[in-house]
Formats: C-alpha cells, sequence, structure tokens
C-alpha cells in the first residue's frame, strides 16, 4: 500500500504519540497509572499497528521486540490481549 506523503507523516506522528504514551505511563514519575490503563493503552497501539502494518509506516515486528526488551511492564499488561483471541 503507498500513501502519499502527508498521510505517511501523519499516521508516523499518530504512531509515535502513541508509543511517547505508554513510555511516559511507565515512567517512575507516572509510576501511579493503574495496570488497567496501561493495558489499556497497549491496546490501543496494537489495533493501530494492525490497521496500519503494511503502510510502510514502521518495522512494527521489531519495534514490537525492542518494547518487550525495555518496557517494565506488570504481569497483567503484559498478558497477551484480548485481542489476540
Amino acid at each position: 500500500m503507498t500513501l502519499d506523503p502527508v498521510k505517511f507523516l501523519q499516521l508516523g506522528l499518530v504512531h509515535a504519540k502513541l508509543c511517547a504514551r505508554i513510555s511516559s505511563q511507565l515512567t517512575i514519575v507516572n509510576s501511579e497509572a493503574s495496570k488497567d490503563d496501561i493495558k489499556r493503552i497497549i491496546d490501543e497501539l496494537i489495533v493501530f499497528r494492525r490497521v496500519h502494518e503494511k503502510s510502510g509506516i514502521g518495522n512494527f515486528n521489531h519495534l514490537a521486540w525492542v518494547e518487550e526488551l525495555s518496557w517494565k511492564l506488570s504481569e497483567e499488561s503484559r498478558k497477551a490481549s484480548d485481542l489476540y483471541l
């Protein structure tokens, strides 16, 4: 799927904002974020990535691998999303 350059950049920005929102919720400053809130935001990211996986805006497989290594998730947040079922 080929996107026009403006749409490509817009989708990339939305993706970056979703990733930044999750990362900010996982910092010590925002440690009061509930496990449900974090899981909800992660589900939003999963849905976005599924919808746009063939757009070419990012290597989502690689990003998921890096996130798995770097994001410190609770066991509740780490569990497979209902989106996988």
